[in-house]
Protein backbone atom coordinates (compact mmCIF):
# COMPACT_ATOMS: atom_id res chain seq x y z
CA UNK A 1 0.00 0.00 0.00
CA UNK A 2 2.95 2.04 0.78
CA UNK A 3 4.64 1.85 -2.32
CA UNK A 4 1.01 2.52 -4.07
CA UNK A 5 0.82 6.05 -2.69
CA UNK A 6 3.80 6.85 -2.66
CA UNK A 7 3.60 6.47 -7.13
CA UNK A 8 0.27 8.33 -6.51
CA UNK A 9 2.22 11.19 -4.50
CA UNK A 10 5.10 11.11 -7.68
CA UNK A 11 2.24 11.33 -10.32
CA UNK A 12 0.23 14.26 -8.45
CA UNK A 13 3.91 16.61 -8.24
CA UNK A 14 4.18 15.92 -12.09
CA UNK A 15 0.63 16.34 -12.91
CA UNK A 16 0.94 19.61 -11.16
CA UNK A 17 4.45 20.69 -12.83
CA UNK A 18 2.43 19.93 -16.20
CA UNK A 19 -0.58 22.39 -15.42
CA UNK A 20 2.16 25.30 -13.69
CA UNK A 21 4.79 25.09 -16.19
CA UNK A 22 4.43 27.40 -19.40
CA UNK A 23 7.54 25.38 -20.35
CA UNK A 24 5.40 22.64 -20.77
CA UNK A 25 2.18 24.04 -22.47
CA UNK A 26 1.06 23.93 -25.73
CA UNK A 27 -0.48 27.27 -28.04
CA UNK A 28 -4.85 26.49 -28.59
CA UNK A 29 -4.38 23.46 -26.93
CA UNK A 30 -5.85 22.83 -23.26
CA UNK A 31 -3.73 21.80 -20.37
CA UNK A 32 -5.98 18.89 -19.67
CA UNK A 33 -5.19 17.13 -22.70
CA UNK A 34 -1.55 17.07 -21.73
CA UNK A 35 -2.35 15.56 -18.28
CA UNK A 36 -4.28 12.74 -20.16
CA UNK A 37 -1.33 11.89 -22.40
CA UNK A 38 1.01 11.50 -19.17
CA UNK A 39 -2.10 9.83 -17.47
CA UNK A 40 -1.81 7.48 -19.88
CA UNK A 41 1.83 7.02 -20.37
CA UNK A 42 1.64 6.89 -16.42
CA UNK A 43 -0.73 3.77 -16.50
CA UNK A 44 1.41 2.15 -19.49
CA UNK A 45 4.57 2.46 -17.29
CA UNK A 46 3.00 0.50 -14.25
CA UNK A 47 1.72 -2.04 -16.21
CA UNK A 48 5.00 -2.61 -18.31
CA UNK A 49 7.04 -2.25 -15.27
CA UNK A 50 5.11 -5.06 -13.47
CA UNK A 51 5.21 -7.20 -16.53
CA UNK A 52 9.31 -6.53 -16.87
CA UNK A 53 10.20 -7.31 -13.29
CA UNK A 54 7.22 -10.13 -12.39
CA UNK A 55 6.91 -12.25 -15.72
CA UNK A 56 10.09 -11.20 -17.98
CA UNK A 57 12.71 -10.44 -15.74
CA UNK A 58 15.63 -10.63 -17.80
CA UNK A 59 15.77 -7.18 -19.36
CA UNK A 60 18.23 -4.15 -19.81
CA UNK A 61 15.36 -2.09 -17.56
CA UNK A 62 15.82 -4.48 -14.49
CA UNK A 63 19.37 -4.30 -14.85
CA UNK A 64 20.07 -0.64 -15.11
CA UNK A 65 17.14 -0.51 -12.34
CA UNK A 66 19.45 -3.03 -10.15
CA UNK A 67 22.90 -1.28 -10.92
CA UNK A 68 21.45 2.30 -9.96
CA UNK A 69 20.70 0.59 -7.04
CA UNK A 70 23.84 -1.03 -6.10
CA UNK A 71 25.43 2.26 -6.39
CA UNK A 72 23.20 4.02 -3.76
CA UNK A 73 24.10 1.66 -1.22
CA UNK A 74 27.42 3.07 -1.53
CA UNK A 75 26.44 6.35 -0.69
CA UNK A 76 26.17 4.94 3.19
CA UNK A 77 28.17 2.09 2.97
CA UNK A 78 31.11 3.86 0.80
CA UNK A 79 30.80 7.18 0.05
CA UNK A 80 34.32 8.23 -1.35
CA UNK A 81 33.56 5.29 -4.10
CA UNK A 82 29.82 6.83 -4.82
CA UNK A 83 31.41 10.14 -5.70
CA UNK A 84 34.22 8.45 -7.52
CA UNK A 85 31.55 6.04 -9.59
CA UNK A 86 29.12 8.88 -10.33
CA UNK A 87 31.77 11.69 -11.08
CA UNK A 88 33.17 9.09 -13.78
CA UNK A 89 36.92 9.09 -11.78
CA UNK A 90 37.12 5.17 -12.06
CA UNK A 91 40.16 3.69 -10.71
CA UNK A 92 41.58 0.36 -9.39
CA UNK A 93 39.76 0.87 -6.03
CA UNK A 94 36.50 1.34 -7.86
CA UNK A 95 37.24 -1.76 -10.39
CA UNK A 96 36.22 -5.08 -8.18
CA UNK A 97 32.45 -3.25 -7.12
CA UNK A 98 32.16 -2.37 -11.39
CA UNK A 99 32.49 -5.89 -11.59
CA UNK A 100 29.62 -6.69 -9.93
CA UNK A 101 27.61 -3.87 -11.61
CA UNK A 102 25.90 -6.15 -14.99
CA UNK A 103 24.76 -3.33 -16.90
CA UNK A 104 27.86 -1.61 -16.74
CA UNK A 105 29.68 -2.44 -19.60
CA UNK A 106 28.24 -5.40 -21.23
CA UNK A 107 30.01 -5.06 -24.29
CA UNK A 108 33.03 -2.91 -23.93
CA UNK A 109 33.84 -2.44 -27.24
CA UNK A 110 30.49 -1.06 -27.94
CA UNK A 111 30.36 1.53 -25.58
CA UNK A 112 31.78 4.22 -27.79
CA UNK A 113 28.49 3.84 -29.33
CA UNK A 114 25.89 2.86 -27.02
CA UNK A 115 26.94 2.85 -23.30
CA UNK A 116 24.69 1.58 -20.29
CA UNK A 117 26.71 4.16 -17.85
CA UNK A 118 24.51 7.39 -18.09
CA UNK A 119 21.06 5.96 -17.12
CA UNK A 120 22.89 3.69 -14.52
CA UNK A 121 23.79 6.64 -12.58
CA UNK A 122 20.75 8.50 -13.51
CA UNK A 123 18.79 5.44 -11.88
CA UNK A 124 21.11 5.77 -8.85
CA UNK A 125 20.24 9.60 -8.31
CA UNK A 126 16.62 8.68 -8.56
CA UNK A 127 16.89 6.00 -6.05
CA UNK A 128 17.18 9.22 -3.46
CA UNK A 129 13.82 10.26 -3.44
CA UNK A 130 12.09 6.42 -4.63
CA UNK A 131 12.37 4.62 -1.42
CA UNK A 132 13.49 1.64 -3.99
CA UNK A 133 10.48 1.41 -5.72
CA UNK A 134 10.74 0.59 -9.46
CA UNK A 135 7.48 2.03 -10.33
CA UNK A 136 8.80 5.36 -9.48
CA UNK A 137 12.16 5.07 -11.52
CA UNK A 138 9.74 4.10 -14.33
CA UNK A 139 7.32 6.86 -13.86
CA UNK A 140 10.46 9.41 -13.73
CA UNK A 141 11.43 7.90 -17.00
CA UNK A 142 7.98 8.10 -18.52
CA UNK A 143 7.77 11.78 -17.14
CA UNK A 144 11.15 12.44 -19.41
CA UNK A 145 10.03 11.43 -22.19
CA UNK A 146 6.81 13.48 -21.77
CA UNK A 147 8.74 16.74 -21.52
CA UNK A 148 10.72 15.91 -24.94
CA UNK A 149 7.05 14.64 -26.51
CA UNK A 150 5.70 17.94 -25.42
CA UNK A 151 8.55 19.77 -26.63
CA UNK A 152 9.11 18.26 -29.93
CA UNK A 153 5.41 19.29 -30.67
CA UNK A 154 6.00 22.90 -29.62
CA UNK A 155 9.02 23.09 -31.79
CA UNK A 156 6.71 22.04 -34.37
CA UNK A 157 3.63 24.65 -33.44
CA UNK A 158 5.06 26.89 -36.15
CA UNK A 159 3.78 25.30 -38.87
CA UNK A 160 0.95 22.69 -37.30
CA UNK A 161 -3.12 23.55 -36.32
CA UNK A 162 -4.12 22.81 -33.63
CA UNK A 163 -6.07 19.34 -35.19
CA UNK A 164 -2.34 18.62 -36.46
CA UNK A 165 -0.90 19.00 -32.56
CA UNK A 166 -3.52 16.72 -31.01
CA UNK A 167 -2.80 14.02 -34.07
CA UNK A 168 0.79 14.43 -33.07
CA UNK A 169 0.11 13.55 -29.51
CA UNK A 170 -1.89 10.65 -30.14
CA UNK A 171 0.60 9.31 -32.85
CA UNK A 172 2.55 9.03 -29.66
CA UNK A 173 0.39 6.97 -27.65
CA UNK A 174 -1.04 4.96 -30.69
CA UNK A 175 2.68 3.69 -32.01
CA UNK A 176 3.12 1.06 -29.46
CA UNK A 177 6.49 0.67 -29.96
CA UNK A 178 6.68 4.44 -28.48
CA UNK A 179 4.30 4.69 -26.15
CA UNK A 180 6.01 1.31 -24.58
CA UNK A 181 9.56 2.32 -24.84
CA UNK A 182 9.18 5.41 -23.27
CA UNK A 183 7.32 4.35 -20.55
CA UNK A 184 9.80 2.09 -18.91
CA UNK A 185 13.34 2.66 -17.43
CA UNK A 186 14.73 2.91 -21.13
CA UNK A 187 17.42 4.83 -22.87
CA UNK A 188 14.60 5.01 -25.12
CA UNK A 189 13.23 7.56 -22.80
CA UNK A 190 16.18 9.69 -22.06
CA UNK A 191 16.81 10.14 -26.09
CA UNK A 192 12.74 11.62 -26.42
CA UNK A 193 13.48 13.64 -23.98
CA UNK A 194 16.92 15.23 -25.33
CA UNK A 195 15.44 14.97 -28.80
CA UNK A 196 12.50 17.03 -27.51
CA UNK A 197 14.69 19.23 -25.71
CA UNK A 198 17.39 19.73 -29.01
CA UNK A 199 14.55 20.90 -31.58
CA UNK A 200 12.71 22.88 -29.32
CA UNK A 201 16.38 24.85 -28.54
CA UNK A 202 16.30 25.37 -32.05
CA UNK A 203 13.33 26.70 -32.47
CA UNK A 204 14.03 29.63 -29.94
CA UNK A 205 17.39 30.23 -30.93
CA UNK A 206 16.15 30.97 -34.16
CA UNK A 207 13.13 32.95 -33.55
CA UNK A 208 13.95 35.11 -29.69
CA UNK A 209 16.87 37.19 -29.05
CA UNK A 210 17.80 35.32 -26.03
CA UNK A 211 19.87 33.12 -26.78
CA UNK A 212 22.40 32.10 -24.10
CA UNK A 213 20.14 30.20 -22.24
CA UNK A 214 19.09 28.13 -25.20
CA UNK A 215 22.29 27.54 -26.71
CA UNK A 216 23.03 25.94 -23.07
CA UNK A 217 19.91 23.47 -23.19
CA UNK A 218 21.00 22.78 -26.65
CA UNK A 219 24.95 22.44 -26.03
CA UNK A 220 24.01 20.37 -22.69
CA UNK A 221 20.98 17.30 -24.65
CA UNK A 222 23.43 17.20 -27.36
CA UNK A 223 26.23 16.49 -24.94
CA UNK A 224 23.94 13.54 -22.71
CA UNK A 225 22.88 12.07 -26.27
CA UNK A 226 26.49 11.53 -27.19
CA UNK A 227 26.94 9.76 -23.55
CA UNK A 228 23.52 8.16 -24.16
CA UNK A 229 23.62 6.94 -27.29
CA UNK A 230 26.46 8.40 -29.48
CA UNK A 231 25.11 7.06 -32.97
CA UNK A 232 21.75 8.66 -32.66
CA UNK A 233 23.29 11.82 -32.60
CA UNK A 234 26.02 10.82 -35.05
CA UNK A 235 22.92 10.34 -37.26
CA UNK A 236 21.31 13.21 -36.48
CA UNK A 237 24.33 16.10 -36.67
CA UNK A 238 24.12 16.06 -40.78
CA UNK A 239 20.11 16.95 -40.47
CA UNK A 240 20.97 19.43 -38.06
CA UNK A 241 23.91 20.86 -40.00
CA UNK A 242 21.68 21.00 -43.13
CA UNK A 243 18.49 22.66 -40.52
CA UNK A 244 21.18 25.47 -39.67
CA UNK A 245 22.25 26.00 -43.55
CA UNK A 246 19.05 25.99 -45.06
CA UNK A 247 18.40 29.18 -42.93
CA UNK A 248 20.91 31.02 -44.35
CA UNK A 249 21.11 30.22 -48.12
CA UNK A 250 17.97 30.85 -48.83
CA UNK A 251 18.18 31.14 -52.88
CA UNK A 252 18.85 27.35 -52.46
CA UNK A 253 16.13 24.77 -52.47
CA UNK A 254 15.65 23.29 -49.03
CA UNK A 255 15.92 20.12 -50.44
CA UNK A 256 19.24 20.39 -52.43
CA UNK A 257 20.89 22.14 -48.98
CA UNK A 258 19.99 18.65 -47.05
CA UNK A 259 21.01 16.25 -50.14
CA UNK A 260 24.75 18.66 -50.40
CA UNK A 261 25.29 18.54 -46.70
CA UNK A 262 24.56 14.72 -46.99
CA UNK A 263 26.58 13.86 -49.84
CA UNK A 264 29.52 15.98 -48.82
CA UNK A 265 29.54 14.49 -44.87
CA UNK A 266 29.21 11.01 -46.75
CA UNK A 267 32.21 11.70 -48.48
CA UNK A 268 34.22 12.93 -45.98
CA UNK A 269 33.51 9.86 -43.72
CA UNK A 270 34.62 7.44 -46.71
CA UNK A 271 37.83 9.52 -46.79
CA UNK A 272 38.89 9.55 -42.63
CA UNK A 273 37.70 5.50 -43.03
CA UNK A 274 40.58 5.61 -45.58
CA UNK A 275 42.93 7.61 -43.55
CA UNK A 276 41.95 6.02 -40.23
CA UNK A 277 40.20 2.43 -40.13
CA UNK A 278 39.06 3.35 -36.97
CA UNK A 279 36.48 5.76 -38.66
CA UNK A 280 35.77 3.35 -41.51
CA UNK A 281 31.59 2.48 -41.79
CA UNK A 282 32.28 -0.85 -43.06
CA UNK A 283 34.43 -1.45 -39.76
CA UNK A 284 31.67 0.44 -37.24
CA UNK A 285 28.86 -1.40 -38.67
CA UNK A 286 30.70 -4.77 -38.97
CA UNK A 287 31.58 -4.63 -35.18
CA UNK A 288 27.61 -3.67 -34.09
CA UNK A 289 26.60 -6.62 -36.08
CA UNK A 290 29.04 -8.62 -34.19
CA UNK A 291 27.84 -7.09 -31.07
CA UNK A 292 24.62 -8.34 -32.17
CA UNK A 293 25.18 -11.44 -32.92
CA UNK A 294 26.98 -12.30 -29.73
CA UNK A 295 24.27 -10.83 -28.02
CA UNK A 296 21.54 -13.26 -29.45
CA UNK A 297 23.70 -15.89 -28.79
CA UNK A 298 23.78 -15.03 -24.92
CA UNK A 299 20.42 -13.83 -24.36
CA UNK A 300 18.84 -16.99 -26.67
CA UNK A 301 16.02 -14.60 -27.86
CA UNK A 302 12.53 -16.29 -28.76
CA UNK A 303 12.38 -14.59 -32.30
CA UNK A 304 14.88 -13.69 -34.11
CA UNK A 305 15.71 -13.77 -38.42
CA UNK A 306 18.63 -14.23 -40.59
CA UNK A 307 21.34 -11.70 -41.44
CA UNK A 308 24.14 -11.87 -44.21
CA UNK A 309 27.61 -12.73 -42.91
CA UNK A 310 28.57 -9.65 -42.16
CA UNK A 311 32.33 -8.50 -44.02
CA UNK A 312 34.46 -5.70 -43.62
CA UNK A 313 34.31 -4.27 -46.92
CA UNK A 314 32.62 -1.58 -48.56
CA UNK A 315 31.08 -3.73 -51.33
CA UNK A 316 29.11 -6.17 -48.77
CA UNK A 317 28.08 -3.02 -46.97
CA UNK A 318 26.60 -1.13 -50.00
CA UNK A 319 24.87 -4.32 -51.55
CA UNK A 320 23.08 -4.61 -48.09
CA UNK A 321 21.81 -1.20 -47.54
CA UNK A 322 18.18 -1.79 -49.69
CA UNK A 323 17.47 -5.01 -47.74
CA UNK A 324 18.42 -3.04 -44.46
CA UNK A 325 16.61 -0.53 -45.46
CA UNK A 326 13.22 -2.19 -45.42
CA UNK A 327 14.09 -4.86 -42.59
CA UNK A 328 12.62 -2.42 -39.36
CA UNK A 329 9.66 -2.67 -41.33
CA UNK A 330 8.95 -5.67 -42.62
CA UNK A 331 10.11 -7.28 -39.11
CA UNK A 332 7.60 -8.74 -37.51
CA UNK A 333 6.73 -11.17 -40.06
CA UNK A 334 3.49 -13.44 -39.52
CA UNK A 335 6.57 -16.00 -39.54
CA UNK A 336 7.94 -14.64 -36.33
CA UNK A 337 5.12 -13.75 -34.31
CA UNK A 338 5.66 -16.43 -32.06
CA UNK A 339 3.96 -13.85 -28.89
CA UNK A 340 0.64 -12.56 -29.48
CA UNK A 341 2.29 -9.49 -28.56
CA UNK A 342 3.82 -9.01 -31.34
CA UNK A 343 0.86 -8.65 -33.20
CA UNK A 344 0.69 -5.03 -32.39
CA UNK A 345 3.88 -4.60 -33.73
CA UNK A 346 2.91 -5.98 -37.17
CA UNK A 347 -0.42 -3.59 -36.92
CA UNK A 348 2.12 -1.09 -36.18
CA UNK A 349 3.95 -1.46 -39.39
CA UNK A 350 1.17 -1.55 -41.42
CA UNK A 351 -0.25 1.15 -40.08
CA UNK A 352 3.71 3.15 -41.22
CA UNK A 353 3.48 2.04 -44.41
CA UNK A 354 -0.03 3.85 -44.96
CA UNK A 355 1.38 6.94 -43.77
CA UNK A 356 4.66 6.72 -45.12
CA UNK A 357 3.02 5.91 -48.89
CA UNK A 358 -0.02 8.90 -48.13
CA UNK A 359 3.09 11.21 -47.03
CA UNK A 360 4.40 10.34 -50.41
CA UNK A 361 1.22 10.87 -52.23
CA UNK A 362 0.84 14.29 -50.58
CA UNK A 363 4.48 15.26 -50.60
CA UNK A 364 3.78 18.82 -51.75
CA UNK A 365 2.08 19.29 -48.42
CA UNK A 366 5.18 18.45 -46.31
CA UNK A 367 7.84 19.52 -48.63
CA UNK A 368 10.04 22.28 -47.95
CA UNK A 369 10.45 22.27 -44.32
CA UNK A 370 13.58 21.52 -42.66
CA UNK A 371 12.27 19.80 -39.88
CA UNK A 372 10.37 17.41 -42.23
CA UNK A 373 13.74 16.69 -44.10
CA UNK A 374 15.68 16.57 -40.72
CA UNK A 375 13.31 13.64 -39.73
CA UNK A 376 13.43 12.02 -43.09
CA UNK A 377 17.04 11.71 -43.24
CA UNK A 378 17.49 10.70 -40.18
CA UNK A 379 14.89 7.98 -40.23
CA UNK A 380 16.55 6.58 -43.26
CA UNK A 381 19.89 6.69 -41.56
CA UNK A 382 18.68 4.67 -38.68
CA UNK A 383 16.70 2.47 -40.24
CA UNK A 384 19.58 1.59 -42.41
CA UNK A 385 21.92 0.96 -39.26
CA UNK A 386 19.62 -1.53 -37.42
CA UNK A 387 18.56 -2.73 -40.43
CA UNK A 388 21.82 -3.93 -41.10
CA UNK A 389 23.08 -5.33 -37.50
CA UNK A 390 20.26 -6.23 -35.99
CA UNK A 391 19.05 -9.82 -36.09
CA UNK A 392 16.67 -9.71 -33.56
CA UNK A 393 12.83 -8.98 -33.63
CA UNK A 394 12.12 -7.64 -30.46
CA UNK A 395 15.72 -5.61 -30.43
CA UNK A 396 14.69 -3.93 -33.82
CA UNK A 397 11.66 -2.71 -32.71
CA UNK A 398 13.16 -0.91 -29.95
CA UNK A 399 15.69 0.54 -31.84
CA UNK A 400 13.31 2.27 -34.65
CA UNK A 401 11.90 4.31 -31.40
CA UNK A 402 13.66 7.63 -32.00
CA UNK A 403 12.78 7.32 -35.74
CA UNK A 404 8.64 7.16 -35.19
CA UNK A 405 9.04 9.80 -32.60
CA UNK A 406 10.33 12.22 -35.24
CA UNK A 407 7.78 10.81 -37.95
CA UNK A 408 4.81 11.48 -35.82
CA UNK A 409 4.75 15.09 -36.12
CA UNK A 410 5.47 14.78 -40.02
CA UNK A 411 2.65 12.09 -40.09
CA UNK A 412 0.38 14.34 -38.49
CA UNK A 413 0.35 16.51 -41.16
CA UNK A 414 -1.04 14.77 -43.65
CA UNK A 415 -4.51 14.25 -41.95
CA UNK A 416 -5.33 17.91 -41.81
CA UNK A 417 -3.68 20.66 -44.73
CA UNK A 418 -1.06 22.53 -43.34
CA UNK A 419 -1.85 25.70 -42.56
CA UNK A 420 1.39 26.97 -44.12
CA UNK A 421 4.37 25.25 -45.30
CA UNK A 422 6.34 28.39 -46.22
CA UNK A 423 10.14 27.90 -45.86
CA UNK A 424 10.32 30.54 -42.97
CA UNK A 425 7.72 28.25 -40.79
CA UNK A 426 10.73 26.17 -39.61
CA UNK A 427 13.78 28.48 -40.04
CA UNK A 428 17.13 27.51 -39.01
CA UNK A 429 18.28 30.87 -39.39
CA UNK A 430 19.72 32.13 -35.87
CA UNK A 431 18.45 35.91 -34.58
CA UNK A 432 21.89 37.93 -34.28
Amino acid sequence: MVNWLTLLGYAIVFLWIIRRSKLLSLPDISVKWLELFFLVKALASVLLTYYFFHMKTNTDMVSYYQSGQQIFHLFKNDPVMFFKIMSGSLDSSTQNFINTLHAWDVYPWDRSLNENRLIIRLNAIISFFSVGIPYVHALVFSFLSTIGSILLIKSCTGFLNSKQVLAGLTGFLIFPTVLIWTSVISKESIVVCLLGCIFYSIKLLTTCRQKVKWIIVFMFSILILFFTKSYILILLLPSLLAFFLSGYFIKIPVQWVFAGVHVLLICSLLIAGKVNPEYDPSWIIYQRQLTFVQYAQETSPSTTFSLPEPEYTYKNLFSRIPAAFINPVLHPTLQEIKNPGLLIFLAENILFLVLAIWCIIRHQDIAGNAFNLTAIYFSIGLFVLIGLSVPITGLLIRLKTPTLFLLIPLFSQVFFRVKSLSRDSMSGKILS
